[in-house]
C-alpha cells in the first residue's frame, strides 16, 4: 500500500489490510514468542562464561572509586583492581595478552559523569543499571521514530519495541552493562533537541556523549557545520562550555590524564585485536578500500545535506548516515556488536521509507535479509547448543553480522543522492503502511 509523499501526515488514515491482519494469526504470535525467548535462552547459556561480575561498566566503577580517592585510574594498580573485580584475581602478564585486559581506557571526563556511582557497591550499581538501560533503549526508540517522522499505530509501535529489545546487540549491551547504550540515548536526545530548536540542551547532551568520542565525533562535526551555516551559535557555545567544564573536572580528578588516556587507547586496540568489520569477510586491504569508499560517499552525502531543514526527513537521514558510517568504519571485534544500537535510526528509515531508486531498493532487500538472518542466527545457536552442547561456535554465531552497517550506510547514501541537495520543506511522514 503506497502513500503519496506529498499528502500531509495528519490527513492520512490507514485501515487494516490483509497483510496487516496476518500478523494477528496465532502462528505469527508463536514466531514472535520464539524471537523473544531465543536470545534470552542463549544469554542464559553464555552466562556460564560471563557471570554478572563480568560487565563492561566495571572499569568505570573502579576507575571512579580510584580517582575520588586520589589515585590514577590509568595506572597498573588500578588495572589490577579492575581485573580482580572482573575476573576474581589480577591477570598474569601472559594472560593479559590473550584475554581482555580490562584496563580503564575511557577519557577522564567519564569519571565526572559517573562519579556518583563510586560510593555504592557493585551489586547495587549493576542492579540500578540493569533497570536503567532497558528504559533508555525504549526512550531511544521513541525519539528516533519521532525524529524520522515515522508514525505507527500502538500495535506497530509495540512490535517495533519488542523486536528492538529482543535483538541480540541490545540484549548483549544490557547484559554487559555497556556505556554505548547510554551514549546512544544521549545521541538520540541531542538530535531531538536540535530538531526542536533547543540548541543549548543539544550542545550539553552531545558534550556528555563524548565519553565515547569514537562513536559520536563524525556526527558532532556534521552538526557543527550544519549549525554554522544556519548561524545557530548557541549549539556550539553550549557544547564548548559543557565539554570544557567536564574536562576541567577530569583534570582535577586525574591530572595529566590525556597522555595516559592516549596510551591506554593504543594498548586497548592491541589487546582487543581490533580490526575493521569488513576485514572479517574480505581481509585487511579490501576492507580498508571498501571503508574508504563508504567514508568518502558519506562525506559527499553529508555535504549535500548540510543545509537541510531540521524538520525534514533528510535531517534524520543525515544523522543516521553519520552513525551508520561510524559503526561501519570503526575498528571492532565480535563482542562489540552492542555498537549496532547506533544503527537504530538507519534501520527505522530503511524499513519505513520507500526507496527512491532501483539500486537503493536492491540494497534495502539485502539489508532486510540481513536483519532477518540476525534473528535466525540466535535461534540456530539455541538449537545447536541444545541438541549438541554449548560451545564457542554456537556462542559466537549471533555476533557474526559483518554487513548490516555497510548495507545501512550504502542505502542511506544512495537515497541521499536521489534527494534534493537543499531541503527547506517539512518532512513527509513515513508511515508503517509503506512497509506492508
Amino acid at each position: 500500500m503506497e502513500i503519496p509523499h506529498d499528502q500531509p501526515a495528519a490527513a492520512i488514515t490507514t485501515t487494516a489490510t490483509p497483510s496487516q491482519r496476518v500478523w494477528r494469526h496465532p502462528a505469527w504470535l508463536a514466531v514472535l514468542a520464539i524471537v523473544i525467548l531465543a536470545p534470552l535462552w542463549h544469554m542464559h547459556v553464555i552466562n556460564r562464561d560471563m557471570p554478572p561480575a563480568k560487565a563492561d561498566f566495571v572499569p568505570i566503577w573502579v576507575g571512579a572509586r580510584t580517582a575520588l580517592l586520589g589515585g590514577n585510574p590509568y595506572s597498573d594498580a588500578t588495572t589490577s583492581q579492575i581485573q580482580s573485580a572482573y575476573y576474581g584475581r589480577p591477570l598474569r602478564p601472559a594472560e593479559a595478552r590473550q584475554v581482555n585486559k580490562m584496563a580503564f581506557a575511557y577519557p577522564a571526563h567519564t569519571l565526572v559523569l559517573f562519579a556518583a556511582c563510586a560510593p555504592f557497591s557493585w551489586p547495587l550499581v549493576r542492579a540500578a543499571l540493569l533497570i536503567l538501560l532497558p528504559l533508555l533503549i525504549v526512550f531511544t526508540v521513541f525519539l528516533w521514530l519521532r525524529i524520522a517522522g515515522i508514525q505507527l499505530s500502538r500495535r506497530r509501535t509495540a512490535l517495533v519495541l519488542t523486536l528492538t529489545m529482543a535483538s541480540w546487540p541490545v540484549l548483549w549491551g544490557i547484559h554487559q552493562i555497556q556505556p554505548t547504550l547510554i551514549v546512544a540515548a544521549l545521541v538520540a536526545a541531542g538530535c531531538y533537541f536540535v530538531q526542536r530548536g533547543s540548541f543549548i540542551n543539544a550542545g550539553f547532551v552531545f558534550a556528555v556523549a563524548t565519553i565515547k568520542p569514537q562513536l559520536v565525533v563524525p556526527l558532532i562535526v556534521w552538526l557543527i557545520l550544519w549549525t554554522l551555516l544556519r548561524r545557530e551559535w548557541t549549539f556550539i557555545v553550549s557544547f564548548t562550555i559543557a565539554l570544557s567544564v567536564m574536562l576541567a573536572g577530569a583534570t582535577h580528578l586525574a591530572p595529566g590524564w590525556l597522555t595516559s588516556w592516549r596510551a591506554a587507547t593504543a594498548d586497548y586496540a592491541v589487546y582487543r585485536h581490533l580490526k575493521l568489520e569488513l576485514a572479517f569477510l574480505f581481509g585487511r586491504w579490501p576492507a580498508l578500500l571498501l571503508c574508504a569508499v563508504i567514508a568518502c560517499g558519506a562525506v559527499v552525502a553529508l555535504w549535500r545535506g548540510r543545509r537541510c531543514a531540521p524538520d525534514s526527513r533528510e535531517f534524520a537521514s543525515m544523522c543516521a548516515l553519520a552513525l551508520a558510517t561510524t559503526v561501519c568504519c570503526l575498528p571492532t571485534e565480535l563482542a562489540m556488536t552492542y555498537n549496532y544500537v547506533l544503527l537504530l535510526p538507519a534501520c527505522f528509515i530503511l524499513i519505513f521509507s520507500e526507496p527512491q531508486s532501483a539500486f537503493g531498493a536492491s540494497v534495502r532487500r539485502f539489508a532486510f535479509a540481513q536483519l532477518v538472518l540476525d534473528f535466525v542466527a540466535v535461534l540456530v545457536a539455541v538449537c545447536g547448543e541444545s541438541l549438541s552442547r554449548p560451545g564457542n561456535s554456537w556462542d559466537s554465531l549471533p555476533f557474526m553480522d559483518f554487513l548490516l552497517p555497510t548495507l545501512a550506510a550504502a542505502y542511506l547514501f544512495l537515497e541521499a543522492l536521489h534527494s534534493p541537495a537543499t531541503v527547506s520543506s517539512p518532512q513527509p511522514a513515513m508511515l508503517e503502511s509503506v512497509a506492508t
